[in-house]
């Protein structure tokens, strides 16, 4: 989920991937679900909400880890 969380908010080390997915039809959402049922029902629009509210942060310290901004 991480990798797929990083590359959908385009943190892919220098490529852009364009992909739409319904995260509750994810297997490793399944398998996170399975465990922590505080997932259920899931929010998306909230989930999506806080996540855009962190990537330019997360953006940042990766431009830090790795030298140059690769997001314009």
């Amino acid at each position: 989920m991480s990798d797929l969380l990083c590359r959908l908010g385009g943190l892919g080390y220098g490529y852009t991937e364009d992909k739409q997915t319904n995260f509750a039809e994810e297997p490793g959402f399944a398998t996170l679900a399975a465990h922590y049922r505080s997932l259920h029902p899931f929010d998306l629009a909230r989930f999506t909400f806080e996540t855009e509210g962190l990537l330019e942060e997360v953006r940042a310290v990766v431009a830090r880890v790795y030298g140059t901004a690769q997001w314009a």
